[in-house]
């Protein structure tokens, strides 16, 4: 594997809209699952033209192995190490997982690969992990195909992106592609035209790939969502600024993902919803308009907030503070395999460790119509 500049690539064992005064909306209709009598018009049911944005990719759905019945909750746990802000897409037989790898003592985010066959067996023993040493880490990534099928992850310096003398620089996006989910090029900048100044914080990215060039969201400062797209069609720009959605409640840790043709937008609030007990929730949204016009993604309406049961693990109350229930969630389309929606998020039953952030596992839910989850 090609190893980046100024970053490390070792074995070891083992995004936010702008808090408004808007209110939560009333939800609208959720988008229906499809029956799937026969595998063979995926396409036509889900309306995926390309792979860019679907957990599957052009992988056969026959190919695709699930162990829903051996899966128990957490599915993926480390011993010295909190997870969270997973990506998850079934590449060469396997379930590919890149997601934030947090070190307690010392406190450091780098980004963990694991890979499975089934989503029951983890190779945890042999993880691959990135970093940067000239960092303060690297966190929060996201997997997207672009539409000539390279493999494209993007992510963030974590706590700060450089340091020099008394000053540093705030976080910032970085990408890396691959042709076959193996080897990976160095680092490079994303939307590094619009914002390069020290005190730019961007973190969370996520990209879609419309008609008009990549467009890229992400958290800009520390409570604003932004949009830019790439009019040249390269992920090195020049970007153009879009400018912010206007969603109430507040979101972080995006990811694109298309719904029966349509784009959809999954996020974690940052304010508790109406009727639920927790913040930092899975919060799915889908495009208004035509999705040529670069505008109207400007344009998001609610679709659900997704209530995952709590179990042992992910879910409770200490010292006043909530744990988290399903915080960076996931959503991956499986219907064309076995019916289901594939729910990936973190939790935790503690919230002192790794910098008061606890210590965070990964589990899995399922659902055939995006309102009532089930776990294993």
């Amino acid at each position: 594997m090609q190893i980046l500049l100024g970053a490390v690539l070792q074995n070891v064992v083992g995004g936010a809209f702008a808090l408004s005064s808007l209110a939560w909306p009333t939800l609208p209709p959720a988008p229906q699952a499809v029956p799937l009598a026969s595998r063979d018009r995926v396409a036509v049911a889900t309306g995926a033209t390309s792979p860019t944005n679907q957990c599957l990719g052009t992988t056969n759905p026959d190919a695709v192995k699930i162990a829903w019945e051996q899966l128990k909750n957490p599915i993926l746990q480390l011993p010295n190490h909190a997870a969270k802000d997973m990506a998850v897409r079934f590449v060469n037989g396997q379930w590919q997982m890149l997601f934030s790898y947090i070190g307690d003592r010392p406190f450091r985010f780098r980004i963990g690969w694991a890979q499975s066959p089934d989503l029951a067996t983890w190779s945890t023993r042999a993880l691959q992990v990135w970093d940067r040493e000239e960092s303060g880490g690297l966190a929060s990534p996201d997997i997207t195909q672009q539409p000539d099928g390279t493999y494209v992850a993007v992510f963030n310096t974590h706590d700060y992106d450089f340091r020099a003398w008394f000053s540093r620089s705030e976080e910032k996006l970085y990408y890396r592609t691959s042709t076959d989910f193996q080897t990976w090029s160095p680092m490079q900048r994303l939307v590094g035209n619009l914002w390069d100044e020290r005190s730019d914080r961007l973190i969370d990215a996520s990209l879609a790939y419309p008609s008009f060039g990549p467009l890229a969201a992400f958290k800009k400062g520390r409570n604003s969502l932004h949009l830019a797209y790439a009019p040249n069609g390269s992920l090195d720009g020049p970007w153009v600024d879009l400018g912010a959605p206007q969603i109430p409640g507040g979101l972080e840790n995006y990811q694109f993902l298309m719904i029966d043709g349509v784009p959809h937008l999954l996020g974690t609030t940052l304010t508790t919803p109406p009727g639920h007990q927790y913040k930092h929730l899975p919060a799915l949204y889908r495009l208004v308009g035509d999705p040529a016009v670069p505008t109207n993604w400007l344009n998001w309406e609610l679709v659900s907030i997704f209530s995952v049961p709590q179990e042992a693990w992910n879910g409770g109350k200490s010292d006043g503070k909530r744990h988290e229930l399903a915080n960076s969630a996931f959503l991956c389309d499986a219907r064309a395999v076995d019916g289901y929606f594939y729910l990936f998020y973190a939790g935790s039953n503690e919230v002192k460790r790794f910098n008061g952030r606890g210590y965070a596992a990964i589990g899995v839910a399922r659902s055939q119509d995006l309102q009532t989850w089930a776990v294993p």
